[in-house]
């Protein structure tokens, strides 16, 4: 399948394909962007280097796609085209630093629009990104104690494989937990390890000023991503509310500006249900974007919008499959 899908593209077959079901455009979904690091990390799905940043953005405009920012997207589902334009919005979640210190000035160079969603507990400081400080703290040691509940989970991660295993299992205990829990397990770790977590949220995290400068670049539109970067699903419906407004409402205090794009933390199938989508609508936001899927359909519930996950284990005949709309006759 893989050497089937690799001639396809190799020689033009997917744009068959996506004529056909391309849909009326795509959303890519980035993190991080910031050169390669050495050695072992936890999660490629966060970063991207911005080279491979600017391929991407090379690729989708060669291949005719409109970038446009989130609410120029929008318009464009509602009111579209001439038949066979697509657009692109491209996306980066959670308020990484980088963003602005190392993607803008790809985004200038392209002339590419984005929105960021920013996590606004990152953003003042007031909660933690457990998977950096589980990332640097199974990184650096050959074994890792996390107290949890009332009692601490000890793992080995000496080598690749058994720090793959004690990354993987933390993490499903991290993302399952209420924000407060997660946070103390993390600083917790944290401390265990040696890793100063507020000087961890200050290098990878925008500040408001940062979010401020994205926001007067006139390429980027900031969007909300919530308080604490938490499962909606998990939560009752007015934590949920709460999360999804309270990020919407302190952003437009901040930047004195209307807010009216949501990316759900997570935004996979145990994070968001029907009645996470129905509160979004209600609150009033234009979108709100999940963190998987292929094409953009113009019958797409708007609050529910499916993107195109770019991380460092993927590549460009990757990006090329899923634009298709036809990811699964192609192996993808």
């Amino acid at each position: 399948m893989g050497l089937l899908r690799s001639v396809a593209i190799g020689t033009g077959c997917d744009r068959l394909p996506r004529a056909l079901m391309g849909g009326a455009g795509i959303i890519l979904m980035f993190h991080g962007v910031r050169p390669a690091p050495e050695g072992w990390r936890g999660d490629y799905g966060l970063t991207v280097t911005p080279e491979m940043l600017r391929a991407y953005l090379r690729l989708v405009i060669a291949e005719g796609y409109q970038p446009l920012p989130m609410s120029e997207a929008m318009t464009w589902l509602d009111r579209p085209p001439r038949r066979g334009r697509r657009f692109v919005a491209v996306t980066f979640d959670d308020g990484y630093r980088d963003n602005h210190d190392v993607a803008l000035p790809v985004l200038q160079e392209l002339g590419v629009p984005a929105t960021v969603y920013v996590t606004t507990g990152f953003i003042d400081r007031m909660h933690l990104p457990w998977w950096l400080i589980l990332e640097a703290a199974i990184a650096a040691n050959d074994e890792v104690t996390m107290a949890w509940g009332e009692g601490e989970i000890r793992l080995a991660t000496k080598g690749g494989p058994a720090k793959d295993a004690a990354y993987a299992k933390l993490s499903r205990l991290l993302v399952a937990a209420p924000a407060a829990d997660a946070d103390r397990a993390a600083i917790d770790l944290a401390h265990r390890c040696g890793i100063d977590e507020v000087g961890m949220l200050d290098r990878h995290f925008l500040d408001w000023d940062g979010v401020r400068a994205l926001a007067a670049s006139g390429l980027v539109e900031i969007g909300a991503h919530c308080v604490t970067h938490i499962r909606l699903a998990g939560l009752p419906m007015a934590g949920a509310v709460a999360e999804m407004d309270g990020s919407r409402r302190r952003i437009e205090a901040m930047l004195e500006k209307p807010v009216t794009h949501l990316a759900y933390p997570y935004g996979d199938q145990a994070a968001i249900n029907g009645a996470t989508i129905d509160a979004a609508r209600n609150l009033g936001f234009a979108s709100a974007v999940i963190g998987y899927g292929r094409v953009v359909r113009r019958t797409t519930n708007r609050h529910a919008l499916p993107r195109i996950a770019l991380g460092s284990a993927e590549t460009l005949t990757d990006l090329r499959v899923r634009m298709t709309g036809a990811g699964d006759l192609l192996g993808s």
